[in-house]
């Protein structure tokens, strides 16, 4: 899907949504894909206009019952579910109807990449890379949607027999989700999509390893690379600081993770010989974004031209 915002508290919602059935071997069937217009601010999407004229996207509420027939019986399957949940069930909920959408019922590719592509990058184009599985059409809801199932081909490939999810399709047929009228909504897709060129950050972005930190925070800080360089998304510190409060991410680790982040983005800098194109002005935003102090940035990049690596300054250097 495609949000405005990183977090729907404050109103943000979606704007696109895309589902692609699939079949326990991985092979996908049928597609469906719409714009929605937002309940809440409109979303800056230049690239995402109808196609055809006078037509307007649905609102969610329009939509609601044809996709929860979608998604029924099903297992839910996302790169960084609990985002795609946290979205789903907040659109479901303001028009208060009850959905029974839970990570713990769902397969998240983002997660599993540990697993089957340990030595890939966070994003979904990384992991399609690592995987040989092509994606185009960054911030598409369709082509997002396609690569995830690509991805997941993959993961059933390399999985042993029975898949260690199985039990997952026997708990999706027991979820009792609401009875809920499907208005046969006419899609509204989209426009041409127009090719983005790429912003210096966000290539140093796409290029970051994986670290050692835990893998509950894979989801946190691929929202944290979603808010630097997503130019249609609505997102700041208060938003991350609201995302790792429904992560249950600790102010502890949430500042051992920002100091490491910024300490990667600056050697990722350094390495592409782009430091100074990268510019202070970037990593500048890095650092309001992360609530980190500027004496960090200042600690990374002297050791990143230094070859001295290491991290930036410990926690006195992150503002509470």
């Amino acid at each position: 899907m495609e949000t405005t915002g990183i977090s729907p508290a404050g109103e943000h919602g979606v704007t696109e949504i895309a589902v692609i059935h699939v079949n326990a071997y991985g092979q996908p069937g049928d597609e469906w894909s719409t714009l929605v217009e937002p309940a809440g601010p409109s979303a800056r999407m230049p690239v995402a206009s109808p196609a055809g004229p006078h037509r307007t996207p649905p609102p969610f509420a329009a939509i609601a019952g044809d996709l929860a027939g979608l998604l029924a019986d099903r297992v839910v399957v996302a790169h960084n579910l609990d985002f795609c949940v946290r979205f789903l069930v907040a659109e479901y909920d303001r028009l208060g109807i009850d959905v029974p959408l839970e990570t713990g019922t769902g397969l998240c590719t983002l997660r599993m990449a540990r697993e089957f592509l340990p030595e890939a990058g966070r994003s979904l184009r990384a992991c399609c890379a690592a995987a040989g599985i092509e994606h185009h059409g960054v911030h598409h809801a369709l082509a997002t949607a396609r690569a995830t199932s690509g991805l997941l081909r993959h993961y059933l490939e390399l999985a042993p027999a029975p898949p260690p999810w199985a039990q997952l399709l026997r708990t999706s047929r027991l979820l009792r989700w609401p009875r809920l009228r499907r208005n046969g909504t006419p899609p509204v897709h989209r426009g041409e999509v127009r090719a983005e060129a790429a912003h210096a950050l966000s290539r140093l972005v796409d290029r970051l390893p994986r670290g050692e930190e835990p893998p509950d925070l894979d989801p946190y800080l691929d929202l944290v690379d979603h808010a630097l360089v997503d130019p249609h998304i609505s997102a700041d510190a208060d938003a991350l600081d609201d995302t790792a409060r429904y992560l249950r991410v600790s102010g502890t680790a949430l500042a051992t993770a920002h100091r490491h982040y910024l300490s990667a983005l600056v050697r990722q800098a350094s390495a592409d010989g782009v430091l100074a194109d990268a510019g202070r002005e970037d990593l500048v935003r890095v650092t309001e974004l992360l609530r980190i102090d500027r004496a960090a940035l200042t600690d990374a990049v002297a050791r990143a031209r230094s070859g001295a690596g290491g991290e930036p300054v410990g926690p006195g250097g992150t503002r509470p």
